[in-house]
């Protein structure tokens, strides 16, 4: 479909305009009821050609608006969730790291050097886990199907090991209170 101007449709009229009372004059001049009858007519077409054009084109500006709102808030809402991303990456990273430099410190004591290993291997495992979780809504988001497992676990020692992680970095301001 061609588009045109504001003016283009203006400058058609005109056009129009010309050549209607040229034809319809032919050498002859028109009364002025009858002149003033046709401008009438050719003006509220104008009117109404320039309304429907104006109608057009705010109708597409109000829809490239809308486009362009939709696609700020999905950067929005991806900044925001590469920021909490990394911020979550972050803090297993934290853990290994804080539990490796520990590990020199108890030298001598290799119950502690144990539990300190296991816990750099943990917090590893567990930013592998992030990242496949990761790409895995990334394959569901572009219509991959992805295999689901249930599985039972102990939510109380999940949270003791967490726990345990914050204790690493922030000492013992976290305290699970549970029954069972």
């Amino acid at each position: 479909t061609g588009t045109y101007s504001l003016e283009e449709i203006l400058n058609e009229y005109c056009v129009l305009r010309t050549t209607v009372f040229e034809i319809i004059e032919g050498g002859e001049q028109l009364c002025k009821a009858e002149r003033d009858l046709i401008l009438k007519i050719l003006d509220a077409a104008v009117r109404t050609s320039s309304t429907e054009f104006v109608r057009i084109q705010y109708e597409r500006l109000s829809a490239e608006q809308a486009k362009l709102e939709s696609l700020q808030r999905d950067s929005e809402e991806r900044e925001k969730f590469v920021s909490t991303l990394a911020h979550d990456l972050r803090n297993p990273l934290t853990s290994a790291r804080v539990s490796a430099e520990l590990m020199h410190h108890f030298a001598d004591q290799p119950e502690k050097r144990s539990y300190l290993n296991k816990k750099v291997v943990s917090d590893i495992n567990r930013v592998d886990r992030m990242i496949r979780d990761l790409l895995d809504a990334s394959r569901v988001r572009s219509g991959e199907p992805i295999l689901l497992r249930w599985e039972s676990c102990d939510l109380k020692a999940i949270v003791q090991d967490l726990l345990r992680d914050l204790a690493l970095i922030y000492g013992n301001r976290f305290v699970l209170d549970s029954q069972g």
